[in-house]
C-alpha cells in the first residue's frame, strides 16, 4: 500500500506544480532578505530596497517575519545561488520558483499526513484518499500552498503534531515529545499557532482527570513541553535579537493588540465577509454541519473535534479582536490556513454519507471554481484592481471569477484587450491576463510557446497517470 500512496503524493505534487505561479506570494522572506543572509552568513541584513525588515536596538536591520519562515527560506536561497550561477538565470526568478516548488512538495506531504491522521482515527486511508484529495485541492489552503506564505509552510507541522498526538493517545507515550516538537516548529513560523499547544495541553489534563492517572498526565505534559521547548526558545531569541525582549515581536501593539470592542465586528469579518470570510473562500466548510450530526465524524471522534475546534476558536477570538483581523492582503484570510486543511478530514471521512449529494458536489465545484480563478488570473493582480476591503462584494474573489473566462479565451488566442493597471510590468500584465502559471510565464523570458505548452501538458498528464497508478495499486491490494 505504501507504493500506492507514493503515486498519490506524486499526483498531488504535479497538480500543485502545474498551477503554481512560480513567483513569491507574501509573508515569506523575499529574495533580497534571503540573499543578504546567504552572502553575509548572519541574520543582520543589508537593507537595500527590502521593506520587510526591522531596525533593532543594535542599529542593524533584521527580517520582520518569524524565524521559522527565515530558516525555511535560507536553504532554498543557498540552492538558488548555485542553480542561478549554473543556468545563468536571474537569482530572483530561480529563488521564487524553487520556493514555490517547495510549497508544492509541502502540499503533497500535508495530504499524506492528513490521510495518516485519518488512519489513526479508524478510517481507511485508501477509502478517503479520493474525497480528501479533491476537497483539499478546492480549499483556500491549496491556493496558498502553491506560493506559500508563512501559515501554508506551517500547515504540515500542525498536521504532523496532531498525528503524533493520536499515536500518543493510542499508547505510544514518547510521541508526546514529537507532538511538542512539531508544534514548536509551527510556532517558529507563526506564533499565533500557540493555540494548538494550549488545546493539546488541555486534552492531556482532561484525560488525566478522567482516567484518574494524574502522574501519567504530568509525564505526558513534560514530554510535550520538552519537545515544545526548542520552538519557544527560538521564538524568544528571535524576539530578543530584534526588539530586546523575548516577549515582544516586531509588530506594534496597535496592530495585534486585543480590543474587546472590536471583537464582534472582527468575528463577522473573519467568518462571513464576502471578501475575507473563510466561508467565501472555502465554501465546503458548510459540509461540517453534516459531520456534527449524531452519526457524523465529529461525534465519533470528540477528541479530534475538541483539539481542532478549540484551537481554531481560540485563534479566531484572539485575532478577531485586533485591527488586523482580516490579515490585510491575501487570498481571503490567511490566519486560518492550517485549519482549512484540518477541517477537510471530517468532511472526507463522511463524504459517502453526506446528503443531498447535489449540494455537496455544488459546494466542491464552487470551491474549485474559486481556486482555479485565483490561480489562472493571478489573485495578486486582481486584488490590486478590485481591492481587499472585507465587506465589498466585488472583491478579489468575485473579480477573479469574472475575469477567468476572458483569461482563458486570450490564452487560446482570442483577440480581447488586456486589462491594465498602473505600476505593473509588461510581463506581469501578460500572465495576469492569460494564465498565471510558471510554465506559461517562462515565455516572457524567451522560451518558445510550444515548449511552454508542452511543459504544462506534461505536468497535468503526469498527474493523471499517477492517479491512475494509485487507483490500480489500491485495487491490487484490495484483492
Amino acid at each position: 500500500m505504501k507504493r500506492a500512496f507514493i503515486w498519490l503524493w506524486l499526483a498531488a505534487f504535479l497538480l500543485a506544480l502545474g498551477v503554481s505561479p512560480g513567483f513569491q506570494s507574501y509573508e515569506t522572506p523575499d529574495f533580497t532578505t534571503v540573499r543578504s543572509i546567504v552572502v553575509s552568513g548572519q541574520f543582520g541584513l543589508d537593507r537595500r530596497y527590502n521593506a520587510n525588515v526591522y531596525q533593532a536596538l543594535d542599529g542593524r536591520w533584521y527580517e520582520v517575519h518569524d524565524i521559522g519562515a527565515v530558516l525555511f527560506a535560507v536553504p532554498i536561497g543557498i540552492v538558488a545561488e548555485r542553480v542561478a550561477a549554473a543556468t545563468h538565470q536571474p537569482y530572483p526568478r530561480v529563488y521564487e520558483l524553487l520556493l514555490c516548488m517547495s510549497g508544492c512538495a509541502l502540499y503533497a506531504t500535508t495530504l499524506m499526513l492528513l490521510l495518516a491522521l485519518l488512519g489513526r482515527m479508524g478510517v481507511r486511508p485508501e477509502d478517503s484518499a479520493a474525497p480528501l484529495f479533491v476537497l483539499l485541492s478546492t480549499s483556500q489552503y491549496f491556493v496558498h500552498s502553491v506560493a506559500p506564505p508563512d501559515l501554508a509552510i506551517a500547515t504540515p507541522f500542525v498536521v504532523a503534531a496532531l498525528y503524533a498526538w493520536r499515536r500518543a493517545e493510542d499508547g505510544m507515550t514518547i510521541a508526546w515529545g514529537w507532538a511538542g516538537l512539531c508544534v514548536g516548529a509551527a510556532l517558529l513560523i507563526k506564533v499565533s499557532l500557540a493555540t494548538i499547544a494550549v488545546a493539546l495541553l488541555c486534552r492531556i489534563g482532561y484525560v488525566g482527570l478522567r482516567s484518574a492517572r494524574p502522574r501519567h498526565a504530568v509525564f505526558a505534559a513534560c514530554l510535550f513541553g520538552v519537545g515544545l521547548l526548542p520552538g519557544l526558545l527560538g521564538t524568544g531569541w528571535w524576539n530578543h535579537v530584534r526588539t530586546g525582549s523575548v516577549w515582544v515581536g516586531t509588530y506594534p501593539a496597535w496592530i495585534h493588540g486585543f480590543r474587546p470592542t472590536y471583537l464582534g465586528f472582527g468575528l463577522a469579518e473573519a467568518v462571513f465577509s464576502p471578501n475575507k470570510g473563510v466561508l467565501a473562500y472555502t465554501p465546503t466548510l458548510l459540509l461540517l454541519a453534516w459531520s456534527c450530526r449524531r452519526e457524523g465524524f465529529l461525534r465519533r471522534q470528540p477528541a479530534f473535534a475538541f483539539v481542532v475546534g478549540a484551537s481554531f476558536l481560540m485563534t479566531l477570538f484572539r485575532l478577531s479582536g485586533t485591527i488586523a483581523a482580516s490579515s490585510s492582503g491575501g487570498w481571503g484570510n490567511r490566519y486560518y490556513i492550517p485549519w482549512m486543511a484540518l477541517f477537510m478530514i471530517p468532511i472526507a471521512a463522511d463524504w459517502r454519507r453526506i446528503h443531498p449529494r447535489a449540494i455537496a458536489l455544488g459546494l466542491v465545484a464552487l470551491g474549485g471554481i474559486l481556486g482555479a480563478a485565483a490561480l489562472i488570473t493571478n489573485w495578486h493582480f486582481r486584488q490590486t484592481l478590485c481591492g481587499a476591503a472585507s465587506w465589498q462584494w466585488h472583491g478579489t474573489n468575485a473579480c477573479a471569477v469574472l475575469a477567468a473566462p476572458s483569461n482563458l479565451a486570450r490564452a487560446a488566442g482570442a483577440n480581447i484587450p488586456d486589462v491594465v493597471a498602473p505600476n505593473v510590468s509588461t510581463a506581469d500584465l501578460l500572465i495576469s491576463n492569460r494564465l498565471a502559471f510558471w510554465w506559461y510565464a517562462i515565455r516572457t523570458a524567451g522560451v518558445p510557446d510550444w515548449i511552454s505548452w508542452t511543459i504544462g501538458g506534461t505536468l497535468f498528464a503526469g498527474m493523471a497517470a499517477c492517479l491512475l497508478a494509485f487507483r490500480a495499486a489500491v485495487t491490487r491490494e484490495a484483492r
